[in-house]
């Protein structure tokens, strides 16, 4: 099991590679020239820069998609059974067309990249004014399959979004973009 900085990342990931299997019912459209993440990896995929590639697909294809201020989400408002269907349709061709890879579990060198963005994060965190409790080991961390995370007890309010704004819990650029002694860059 990931962290759960990583499941959030990998839920909006993974809801888009599954939502991307079903082309039933495509509603006419353009859902190509978004993107092509073939030739990347599930972890080095930048989740803010596929849902940004999706929610612009949808838009540019007739759905009111409205992204989350943190760039890794998206919803769609207030929506018609009738609409949602459809607006499912199109996210699902949107993201098929990005030729996401399959989402698989990270590797122990992947664990210890996460491991070493989370322990990154801790410092980010605490200029913040946030305590955060001491990590475990590197070893403890991937044998438990990075379920520690820098943010497991920071208490989820309203002061949140600001803080995950200033220390994202993914790199900015994803971890292809990130390496071990980078600093936590704010989102843009």
């Amino acid at each position: 099991m990931a962290s759960a900085s990583t499941l959030a990342m990998l839920l909006v990931l993974g809801v888009l590679v599954a939502s991307g299997c079903s082309h039933v019912g495509v509603p006419e459209g353009h859902y190509e020239g978004y993107g092509d993440y073939s030739n990347t990896s599930y972890f080095d995929l930048d989740p803010r820069q596929v849902t940004q590639a999706v929610v612009q697909c949808a838009r540019d294809n007739g759905i009111n998609v409205v992204l989350l201020s943190t760039g890794d989400g998206f919803s769609y408002g207030n929506l018609t059974p009738a609409q949602e269907v459809k607006a499912d349709a199109v996210v699902d061709a949107c993201t098929a067309a990005l030729h996401l890879p399959d989402d698989v579990s990270p590797t122990d060198s992947q664990f210890e990249e996460l491991y070493a963005y989370e322990v990154a994060l801790v410092g980010c965190i605490e200029t913040q004014g946030y305590h955060v409790d001491n990590p475990p080991s590197v070893e403890a961390f991937v044998n438990d399959n990075g379920s520690w995370t820098s943010y497991e007890h920071i208490q989820e309010d309203v002061s949140i979004s600001s803080l995950t704004h200033v220390c994202p819990r993914q790199p900015v650029g994803g971890f292809g973009a990130w390496d071990p002694g980078d600093p936590v860059l704010p989102l843009p």
